[in-house]
């Protein structure tokens, strides 16, 4: 009897453990929980958010798409916020993300930051603005001093030497805005024009438009204006229809905005860069260097001058 009841006691034990184990079909649901948890996300901080950056980040969100990744997209409402800028930079670092793409507004004090990022392994890659910064995987973007002198040389083409040509750039310090204003403004000058003022508009369409009226106050004579971004061509175009003067606009970027104005016959010309394909090869090789892949140290997107020509 006493044999017969230590084999039950036994029995309702092996029972009782065989209830509480785990059931086997949780194991999938654990290995959908970890294959999520490997996704890699990639950090992305632009500029601004007018045409240009809605355009990168549309390259940029495809990509992620395409390469089933995270995409962490963020930028400031204007070019000029450089601590929000900053701040965006700085979350993306302390969130841990895969690796950083960043268009950096202010290339020189933005460099320390930046830094720390390549010194935690997060791959950073450079996109529409270069920095001097010791480990970037790339730059993704246009050589914009070569770019900026396709608008120089379709200026001066069309009116030749001796023209009286002022410029209108983005907020100083910019190194791509830089660049822009040294290529075309060297261009024209080394032939013989005449660049008679540099005057900043922070990529703001509405100070372009008084930027270039208080130039059209200043100068009795002006042939062209070239303008480094569209955002500010565009606002620069209001000033000079406004005022009936025969002054032609020459912007940069390409932008959908301008590209109406160039069919139109109002605007002379566009310097139209790629963004999409900046945000689309930012991703992509971003994904590259943290997979170990080799990465090009320099990918140029491309650029061309539009005019009413060529823009079909």
């Amino acid at each position: 009897m006493k044999k017969l009841l230590a084999v039950v006691l036994v029995l309702s034990l092996v029972l009782s453990l065989a209830a509480c184990a785990p059931k086997a079909e949780s194991a999938p649901e654990a290995a959908a929980s970890t294959g999520e948890a490997e996704k890699l996300t990639i950090g992305f901080v632009v500029k601004g958010s007018d045409e240009h950056w809605i355009q990168v980040e549309k390259g940029a969100k495809q990509a992620a798409v395409d390469f089933d990744v995270n995409l962490n997209f963020s930028g400031p409402a204007k070019e000029t916020l450089v601590e929000e800028h900053t701040s965006m930079i700085e979350n993306n670092i302390t969130n841990g993300v895969d690796a950083l793409c960043v268009a950096p507004v202010q290339p020189a004090a933005q460099v320390k930051i930046l830094q720390k990022a390549v010194d935690k392994g997060i791959p950073v890659l450079l996109v529409d603005t270069d920095a001097d910064l010791a480990g970037k995987t790339t730059f993704l973007g246009t050589g914009n001093y070569a770019a900026a002198e396709l608008a120089g040389k379709h200026i001066f083409e069309k009116l030749g030497a001796g023209k009286n040509v002022v410029i209108i750039r983005g907020a100083l310090g910019d190194k791509t805005h830089d660049d822009r204003t040294a290529g075309a403004k060297e261009f024209m000058e080394k032939n013989g024009m005449k660049v008679l003022d540099v005057q900043p508009a922070d990529s703001d369409s509405e100070k372009a438009t008084n930027v270039m009226e208080n130039m059209m106050q200043t100068f009795s004579e002006i042939d062209a204006v070239f303008v480094t971004a569209d955002q500010m061509a565009l606002g620069a175009l209001k000033a000079v229809t406004q005022s009936g003067r025969p002054i032609m606009v020459v912007g940069f970027d390409g932008s959908p905005g301008a590209q109406e104005k160039i069919k139109e016959g109002t605007m002379e010309g566009s310097v139209a860069q790629n963004p999409y394909q900046m945000g689309y090869l930012g991703v992509e090789n971003a994904i590259k260097a943290v997979k170990g892949e080799t990465v090009e140290k320099r990918i140029d997107t491309g650029a061309n001058l539009l005019t009413k020509d060529n823009l079909k």
